[in-house]
């Protein structure tokens, strides 16, 4: 059943239109028909050159559960892993087990949620939600202390004309001063909303996780507005915008007092990727995906009930919301290994 959820990427037809009134003049937007697939399968050969595989060694103690977020940076591998106890594993770029990071408590250098990891040089970085703080270890697994930098669920380390940045996104609060996408200076300690929450209250109404890419900053505003926007120093730059359809009359929107019944009715957007040349956008809906994949280059988009690999064949192919340096990262399940294998997608320029 897993591999069949993973496997079953839908892609949605796309038009270009103008406009997104923003400050880039070269801006435009994008209409997205989200009911419409109109093809089978689309290869991933049409838009990847090549696909590297890096295998997880671990010790016969340390088996990886299961990858559920991954980002790969200089010469290092990070995971995270929520069936373990110390769910962030540290591995060197060929593979090679190096640590775990840190441990679920309440002592120095504990976490008790950790949702989201980042590296950043010779750093590692754990955001404990519940804490709502920032943990930084090294390289090799030591505790180095701790940011506080206020509530959030998705978060990364940029740097700014050299200087350490945070960014925070919230949006499943009650609070509009809470919600949004924040960045922070840890010390002097200073918090600047950059993103807005839109005025209808939806407690799982989100941005989506950031995306990296040649060290440019990136993510999306809320669900049912649908515009892409890029970090320009301490303010957000909308870069393109989605014309969405069909979405939940504002009446609907408004009357939502919980996230989990509307998932059953109307799609929910949950990564969104921009890595040179692509696009990638991703919906769900209770086991009903949708995804699509724009050309930038060409102006063009590929429409796909499924996504098929002849490259090699692979049983399992997913994206996750992750880019290194224009290359996509991916999680592959082999038959015939214990461990989950780290795949990057060396896209078409």
């Amino acid at each position: 059943m897993i591999k069949e959820n993973l496997l079953k990427i839908l892609s949605i037809s796309a038009l270009i239109v103008t406009g997104c009134n923003e400050k880039n003049n070269d801006n435009y937007a994008i209409s997205v028909d989200i009911d419409n697939v109109t093809s089978d399968s689309l290869d991933i050969a049409e838009f990847i050159n090549s696909l590297t595989y890096i295998e997880l060694q671990t010790p016969s103690d340390e088996i990886i559960g299961n990858i559920l977020s991954a980002r790969v940076k200089d010469s290092h591998i990070i995971i995270k892993d929520n069936t373990k106890d110390s769910p962030v594993a540290l591995f060197d770029q060929s593979g090679n087990f190096i640590s775990r990071v840190g441990q679920r408590g309440q002592g120095p250098g504990d976490y008790i949620e950790a949702t989201a990891v980042d590296i950043d040089t010779d750093t590692i970085y754990i955001y404990d939600m519940r804490s709502a703080s920032a943990l930084m270890y090294n390289t090799h697994g030591q505790y180095l202390g701790k940011d506080s930098i206020g509530y959030g669920y998705d978060f990364a380390v940029t740097r700014i004309d050299g200087k350490k940045y945070y960014l925070l996104a919230n949006y499943n609060t009650q609070s509009d001063d809470m919600a949004g996408v924040f960045l922070i200076t840890p010390k002097p300690f200073k918090s600047e909303k950059i993103l807005d929450r839109r005025d209808e209250l939806v407690l799982h109404n989100r941005p989506a996780e950031f995306s990296f890419n040649n060290d440019i900053v990136r993510t999306m505003t809320n669900d049912y507005e649908f515009k892409a926007m890029r970090l320009d120093h301490d303010s957000t730059v909308c870069e393109y915008e989605f014309d969405i359809s069909p979405i939940p009359p504002r009446s609907e929107i408004n009357s939502w007092t919980t996230g989990y019944d509307n998932l059953l009715k109307h799609f929910t957007r949950t990564a969104y990727i921009d890595a040179d040349r692509w696009i990638y956008l991703f919906f769900s809906k209770i086991d009903n995906p949708r995804s699509v994949l724009f050309d930038k280059k060409n102006n063009t988009y590929q429409v796909a009930r499924y996504l098929k690999n002849s490259l090699d064949d692979t049983s399992l192919f997913w994206f996750q919301p992750t880019v290194v340096d224009g290359i996509l990262l991916g999680v592959t399940i082999p038959d015939d290994d214990e461990n989950p294998r780290i795949m990057l997608a060396h896209l078409k320029k």
